[in-house]
Order: C-alpha cells, then structure tokens, then sequence
C-alpha cells in the first residue's frame, strides 16, 4: 500500500514544503511496476518530492547542493520515522542535529500547536 504525507521542513531561515510517498506494493503488479522503475530495491521506498521545485528523489544522498542539509536530513529523518510522524508536521532540522533546545513552531497560521518534531 502506498501512504502520502506532507512535512513542514524548517531550518535555520528555511520553510520548505516535501510530500513523501511511502511506497510497498500490495500486488504483483505493482510490484512489477515499482521493480521496473527501480532495480530490486528493498521495500519499503520512500519517495521524496520538494513540492514548487519539481525535484524528487527515492535515495537520500542523490539531493546533492540542493538539500545537501536540509532536504538530506529531512529525508532521512522521515524515512525512519514515517509511520510515527502526521501529515502536516513539522521536521524541524536544528533539533534533529541539536543545535537547538526545542523544536520551531509551524508556520502554517492554521495550526495551533507545535508537533515537536
């Protein structure tokens, strides 16, 4: 089954949005398809789309100077914990590596809290 979600990438200065696609077949044709497109790589993939860019990727160290921080970390970070994070949470990069105490606030006026993420 494939799940999608959508993360609040925040750095230092930075607020970008990413739509991951978690991707395990729950047939042989998709399987078929997914193989074709990707060699025999094992499953779960996570397909990692920077939304307003037009760049994706399913291996975390192929965003060279584009995400070579922020979009890297934020792939990785997802990809291990993809079933635990909400769609809409925010990834907050200076936390992950701590370098700070606490995690930013979404921008998104329409939340109310943070997810600490």
């Amino acid at each position: 089954m494939s799940i999608t979600k959508f993360f609040e990438i925040r750095d230092s200065m930075t607020c970008l949005p990413l739509m991951v696609t978690k991707l395990e077949p729950i047939n042989s044709d998709e399987d078929w398809l997914i193989k074709r497109a990707m060699g025999s790589e094992p499953y779960p993939l996570y397909h990692v789309v920077y939304l307003g860019r037009d760049i994706a990727h399913f291996d975390v160290y192929e965003w060279g100077q584009l995400g070579a921080r922020t979009v890297k970390t934020a792939h990785d970070y997802i990809q291990d914990h993809f079933d635990e994070l909400g769609t809409g949470d925010v990834i907050d990069i200076q936390f992950i590596l701590q370098e700070k105490a606490y995690p930013k606030r979404s921008e998104n006026p329409n939340k109310l809290t943070s997810t600490g993420k």
